[in-house]
């Protein structure tokens, strides 16, 4: 970003949606732009406030930090015809600027304050800025690009997604950019001939929406072209073809049972064999992921059938989840334990082990055996081992996501994906590396993607169900450019945030060791940096913060909360689930001689909401600063507050200790007057889905009440906390969202969160 910090434009974005939410009344309304000759009067007084300031601006920092600065007045003014006005302005200084975050911020305002043909006026502003592209403005022009033709394929504006591509590909510079810009064209034109074959059918729906033929050809290009199964699906039941007619009717009747899935998924399959190529692979990517779905519970024959049609269709394209709408955390769906006999009680291992991953949403803690060759799952529900699975050597590497445990076999670089239900292996790959796997990673909570990553080559994200690599585009903040992922040595530590969304690297054979993470935004990996050794580097489990021994930062590596301070005290761990973490002092804390003592802390928070003493914990020590170990000390702290359970591993790595550990019973104890968010939003949706949230609030007085203070229009809570929102189709961008919530004694907490709509 050129001129200021991507959080900076963040806290700008979040003001500008409150004003919007207090300027637009209940029903959304929106204004009448002004008149030219309003228009007119008011560029006179902003070129005789402004004007000095243009002139001087020689630069596109400074042509950029002009427009933010008209930008936020505007947000300021209440006259309709200054605040459209001052927007248009912004707008145009950024195009100079080739900003295109500024152009997008400036448009998606008046959009939302002023009745404009968007489309038009963001093509309009895009054209213009991708004539001034330079290097350095190049990976944000790229987003806006494909943004724009994502929205004009949901629109069937092909022409104008073909313009702004034609133009792009003369103003871009990157062999990459070029690259993703050519693939997004020839998909568009492939797009746009299908289209074209049902244009006279869609204008008959608008006649007769029931007419069959049309809701057959209709459907079948929503469902097998676009991929937009929702909509398509009710075309189909209303279609001239009795099968597809069956089919769809039986789907959007919705299955509960395994064998109606997999009978469903079998009747998709064999009608793919009456479809074209490229609508065939649609039909079967479908039928695959019911099968997928239901893996795990089908047996014999039917499981052996559903296996070799899964890696059929996993040739073909990705499998996308039948039963997932957003693309985060998968719950932890368990019933709280009983309380402990004692509050705290230790677990012998059978053998010492030497590393340790979470899977299963946070159910289980599975641990490296070497001596035993085995790895044990520890059910932290059942709080024990409840299986093992045998490894052939210690010369492994394992790691665990939502449904499935892989593991990595070295120096043959095979990869073997496991279930979590059943604990059989499902299959076995050859890993694309030409030197041995050091590190594989994925969200504990996800269903992918994995990192891969080897010494002296670059790394790769796998998808979970192929285990092939995706075909991100990088791009590098730190520098502006075209990025790589980077591989992974024997000195390399990689995290994962439990939603897979964001992840986390540092080496331990330098100094400093760096601060990269990898942010993912399908089909893109944006990749910050900052030249500094951090210790251990663990992610929240929405991947927004980062947790490290100095401190709290954003997953774009930037200063969160007033680090030096809090380092100096303390080494905070993010919990496994919800929305907490944990402050384990320093074994040379001179306030603190009880290093026994820990602090529960709400998620990016400074002050604890509690202290628990007689933890057996290894405090912190200066050695925590450089995260040399392999079991460093945020391995060896696991908060569960949804089991109740606070874990710790001692230093002889032989043992798990439990706390059970009742978080809101013990605030209650307290006297603390508490009110506040426990649970973290969803990060991603995608288009065309429904969004669903409940809030966990913790109140110590009750009565809660919530309003949605900022967000899309149609985004709803209940009286009982539950968010909802239905995402239009072809939706792809970020909403800032802040719900304010009360309690019986008119205490008042913000809960501010982000939600990203993809394709």
């Amino acid at each position: 970003m050129i001129g200021f910090s991507s959080r900076n434009l963040s806290l700008i974005y979040l003001v500008c949606v409150c004003l919007v939410c207090r300027l637009c009344d209940a029903q959304n309304e929106k204004r009448t732009p002004p008149s030219e000759d309003q228009r007119l009067e008011v560029m006179k007084i902003l070129q005789e406030v402004y004007k000095p300031e243009y002139v001087a601006a020689e630069t596109t920092e400074a042509k950029s930090a002009l427009a933010i600065k008209i930008l936020e007045t505007a947000k300021e003014t209440a006259d309709d015809a200054a605040r459209y006005s001052m927007l248009k302005l912004s707008s145009d200084i950024a195009v100079q600027a080739a900003n295109t975050a500024i152009v997008s911020e400036a448009i998606d305002l008046m959009d939302q304050l002023f009745e404009i043909d968007e489309p038009k006026v963001r093509l309009a502003a895009l054209m213009a800025t991708i004539k001034n592209n330079t290097r350095s403005s190049e990976p944000s022009a790229l987003v806006a690009v494909t943004d724009y033709c994502r929205s004009a394929i949901d629109r069937n504006d092909y022409v104008a997604a073909t313009q702004l591509l034609n133009l792009s590909m003369l103003h871009f510079h990157e062999a990459t950019a070029r690259q993703i810009l050519q693939g997004v064209s020839e998909d568009i034109k492939a797009i746009q001939q299908q289209f074209e074959g049902v244009r006279d059918q869609l204008r008959v729906l608008l006649e007769d929406p029931d007419d069959p033929q049309a809701n057959t050809a209709v459907g079948k290009f929503r469902c097998f072209t676009r991929n937009e199964w929702v909509t398509g699906l009710k075309n189909l039941a209303k279609g001239s073809d009795q099968t597809l007619r069956e089919i769809a009717t039986l789907e959007l009747e919705g299955l509960d049972d395994v064998q109606s899935k997999a009978a469903l998924a079998d009747r998709w399959w064999e009608y793919a064999d009456e479809l074209e190529a490229e609508q065939a692979n649609q039909a079967k990517l479908h039928a695959a992921a019911y099968y997928e779905s239901v893996l795990g519970s089908l047996q014999g024959l039917q499981q052996a059938k559903a296996v070799k049609r899964l890696q059929e269709a996993e040739s073909l394209g990705d499998v996308i989840s039948v039963d997932i709408v957003g693309i985060d955390a998968v719950p932890m769906k368990v019933d709280i334990p009983e309380p402990m006999e004692e509050w705290k009680t230790t677990y012998e291992m059978p053998a010492s082990f030497s590393d340790v991953a979470v899977g299963g949403a946070g159910r289980y803690l599975i641990f490296r055996l070497d001596a035993l060759k085995k790895l044990a799952f520890f059910d932290v529900m059942k709080r024990e081992i409840i299986e093992y699975v045998p490894i052939e050597s210690s010369d492994v590497r394992f790691t665990a996501g939502a449904k499935e445990f892989y593991i990595a076999t070295r120096p043959q670089n095979v990869l073997e994906r496991w279930s979590l239900e059943t604990f059989k292996r499902l299959s076995t790959v050859k890993l694309p590396l030409e030197n041995p796997v050091e590190v594989i990673m994925t969200g504990s909570a996800s269903e992918g993607p994995i990192y891969v990553g080897a010494q002296n080559e670059m790394g790769a994200f796998l998808n979970t169900r192929s285990l092939k690599p995706i075909s991100y585009q990088v791009i590098d903040h730190r520098y502006q450019r075209a990025g790589e992922v980077q591989g992974a040595g024997p000195e390399s530590r990689v995290r994962a945030s439990a939603n897979g969304r964001t992840f986390a690297m540092w080496r331990t054979n330098v100094s400093p060791g760096g601060f990269r993470t990898y942010v993912l935004s399908d089909p893109i990996a944006h990749t910050f940096y900052q030249h500094d050794t951090m210790g251990y580097i663990e992610p929240s489990p929405d991947g927004e913060l980062m947790y490290t021994s100095r401190g709290v930062y954003t997953n774009q590596t930037k200063d969160f909360l007033a680090n030096k301070g809090n380092f100096a005290t303390s080494f905070r761990i993010p919990a496994v689930t919800g929305n907490y973490a944990i402050g384990v002092l320093r074994d040379d804390d001179q306030k603190n001689k009880d290093t026994s003592l820990i602090h529960i802390l709400v998620s990016g928070q400074a002050d604890p909401i509690l202290t628990i003493p007689d933890v057996a914990i290894r405090a912190g020590e200066y050695g925590d600063f450089h995260g040399r170990e392999i079991l460093t000390l945020a391995r060896r702290v696991y908060f569960l507050p949804n089991a109740n359970l606070l874990i710790t591993l001692p230093v002889s790595n032989k043992s798990i200790v439990l706390h059970y550990l009742d978080l809101e019973q013990k605030l209650r104890e307290s006297g603390v007057d508490f009110l506040y968010v426990a649970s973290r939003a969803p990060a991603s949706v995608r288009s065309g889905g429904f969004y669903k949230y409940q809030l966990d609030v913790k109140s110590k007085n009750g009565n809660i009440k919530y309003e949605v203070v900022a967000g899309p229009p149609a985004m709803r809570v209940s009286n009982d906390g539950l968010l909802t929102w239905r995402i239009p189709r072809g939706s792809n961008e970020q909403h800032e969202v802040i719900v304010s919530i009360k309690d019986g004694k008119n205490q008042q907490a913000t809960h501010t969160f982000t939600v990203t709509t993809l394709p």
